[in-house]
């Protein structure tokens, strides 16, 4: 049988890297892009494809996309997961130099944009195909003080809803996952809450009991209630996910 192909971006670690781990467990061939081709290489494994992709870039997606084409094959599925916050300037409305909301804008809505419609052709030409959009649950609830990263997520929703209503009838599935906060790199030891009732476990974390892996995705499974299935388009809302253990944090 032959194997199927995904594109994971920001790959090499927390949420992403234990997608590309989930994913090759399937037996997938997995191409990660990141800004780090020797991390991305390795992230990838023997099997895959390591690429130094800025998803901003429409060049630099176009070319990433080529070369996993001609060196593993069409893609079948893409992770849109890369993602920044901004950093300390990406406050509030009018504390936020233009340069860095820009720049939030580019890698998370942007991104999945260029890296969606670079691959959109295979799946069109297959008849089948799956995009998942690693969004956040704020872009469906306000984070105080950070304009420009919850408006790039709320944009990252409508963007997954956006290519659900227009690919749907070709076969090709877009979905939203809106995870809570989870403990990755960008959360250094003791600066998060404390775990409260919800726990997210992302597959492949280390210590999780894995998630559902149905149609080949790898999904996250969070509390009774919140692990939900629906439609093309779907948000999946684990806002009371509050923290978790990703292997390679």
């Amino acid at each position: 049988m032959e194997r199927r192909i995904a594109v994971v971006t920001g790959g090499v670690s927390g949420i992403g890297k234990a997608i590309t781990e989930g994913l090759r467990a399937q037996e997938f061939r997995v191409a990660v892009f990141d800004l780090d081709a020797d991390a991305a290489a390795a992230a990838a494994g023997p099997d895959g494809l390591g690429v130094a992709v800025d998803v901003a870039d429409a060049r630099s997606v176009d070319a990433g996309v080529a070369a996993v084409h001609a060196t593993l094959g069409p893609v079948q599925v893409l992770v849109n997961n890369a993602g920044i916050g901004g950093g300390p300037t990406a406050g509030r409305c009018h504390e936020t130099p233009v340069e860095v909301w820009e720049h939030v804008q580019a890698v998370n809505t942007r991104g999945p944009f260029l890296c969606s419609r670079a691959v959109l052709p295979d799946m069109l030409a297959a008849g089948y195909g799956q995009i998942v959009t690693i969004a956040s649950i704020n872009g469906l609830v306000v984070l105080p003080g950070r304009c420009a990263y919850t408006t790039s997520k709320g944009g990252a929703v409508m963007f997954a809803k956006s290519l659900a209503v227009d690919y749907g009838r070709f076969g090709i599935r877009s979905n939203a996952i809106c995870p809570g906060m989870v403990r990755t790199r960008w959360w250094p030891p003791g600066s998060m809450p404390a775990p409260g009732r919800g726990v997210l476990d992302p597959v492949g974390s280390a210590g999780g009991t894995g998630g559902d892996r149905r149609g080949g995705v790898p999904a996250r499974r969070g509390p009774a209630g919140l692990h939900e299935r629906r439609g093309l388009g779907d948000r999946r809302r684990l806002d009371r996910a509050v923290a978790a253990r990703v292997g390679g944090a």
